[in-house]
């Protein structure tokens, strides 16, 4: 199966990339502009209301092994406006970002592998490329998965904190990449994990992930704690759900004070590195996509149920260059019943937040 990299220059390709960017957004949810694209009149492309692109491969039912391609395939008879009955399966592509090229691709190959000859054998051929395009779209950008789930729990830190505490704790989203925490408060530390699959499985990079050190203030960690957090994402057009720009106006809500504002601002634009050619941009759709959370953990470490890795184990290992170890762990869904883990964010804050009063206190 080809590469979209091998499609870039092609005549074909870049047609079909036109009749996409062309098509006709439907005035309702009951009609379609249908662009076909062969003579035969076997593949057709057409935009639903909300934006997505549709693909129509006419004659019978399609016959396939991908569950999740089938769940947006149907097979009907459509009514033309010159009153005609073309019976054909409709498969909805996810309304996600760079979703017009893929259809494109999609279409190429579908093309290329001879539907105007046999529309299911070709079907059945480019099936696991458009799986493919549909899990992709599932997991989205890891740059922006990471952001969400560090945000998503400086929101809730934000809502349990008294006001005066706000500006401390904006600060103390250390995201931007200044430690190898994500939250350190005083000696509370906090690393948060996302991930789009449905088990806490996690990579890690370094045994200082796991275990407590110092604090970027040079003060000795007294708790650590990972947030583990399920992450689903919707498609462009949904109505509900979380985003990156609707968490961070909140959050800018939150900050009275004008430098408070600031920081965060340059912490988010510094994030990993914006400037990198491979991070989207504030404007981009993969930024402004929609999304849930399946899952929320946060698991205490220092637990000794959870069995990983310490340095102390590698102690005799003298040459081994212990930031350089990356691994994945798996953690279970239930610890010490419903303490370990914590299992939604507002509760997970206010653990985090009441150990890092109580260690302020007793200073």
């Amino acid at each position: 199966m080809a590469d979209m990299s091998e499609y870039a220059l092609d005549p074909q390709y870049e047609w079909l990339r036109e009749q996409v960017d062309g098509l006709t957004v439907a005035s309702d949810d009951r009609s379609r502009v249908v662009q076909w694209v062969d003579n035969d009149h076997k593949l057709g492309l057409s935009r639903d209301s909300g934006g997505r692109v549709e693909l129509f491969l006419a004659g019978p039912p399609l016959h396939g092994k991908s569950r999740v391609v089938q769940a947006a395939r149907e097979h009907g008879d459509w009514s033309s406006n010159t009153g005609g009955v073309v019976r054909a399966s409709r498969i909805r592509l996810p309304n996600a970002p760079h979703f017009d090229r893929v259809a494109a691709f999609i279409s190429a190959e579908l093309l290329a592998a001879g539907i105007n000859d046999n529309v299911q054998q070709a079907y059945a051929d480019i099936e696991p490329l458009i799986a493919l395009a549909f899990e992709e779209s599932h997991a989205g950008s890891p740059f922006v998965l990471g952001l969400a789930g560090e945000l998503l729990f400086l929101r809730a830190l934000l809502r349990g904190a008294a006001p005066e505490e706000r500006g401390f704790i904006a600060a103390a989203w250390m995201g931007s990449g200044r430690t190898t925490r994500d939250f350190q408060l005083d000696s509370v530390g906090v690393e948060v994990k996302t991930t789009t699959g449905a088990a806490s499985r996690h990579h890690i990079n370094g045994i200082a992930q796991i275990e407590c050190g110092v604090s970027v203030d040079s003060v000795p960690e007294t708790d650590l704690f990972l947030l583990s957090v399920g992450l689903k994402w919707l498609d462009l057009d949904a109505t509900y759900g979380d985003s990156l720009p609707g968490i961070i106006e909140s959050i800018r809500a939150m900050l009275d004070h004008a430098t408070d504002r600031q920081l965060f601002e340059t912490a988010v634009a510094g994030y990993g590195d914006l400037q990198n050619s491979d991070a989207p941009t504030m404007s981009s759709a993969e930024w402004k996509r929609p999304f849930y959370t399946t899952f929320e953990r946060l698991y205490e470490l220092a637990d000794p149920r959870i069995e990983l890795p310490s340095s102390q184990d590698l102690v005799n290992y003298v040459h081994l260059d212990l930031d350089s170890l990356s691994f994945r762990i798996s953690l279970p869904d239930q610890i010490d019943g419903d303490l370990n883990p914590l299992t939604d964010l507002e509760s997970a804050a206010s653990k985090v937040l009441g150990l890092f009063r109580q260690n302020r206190n007793s200073a």
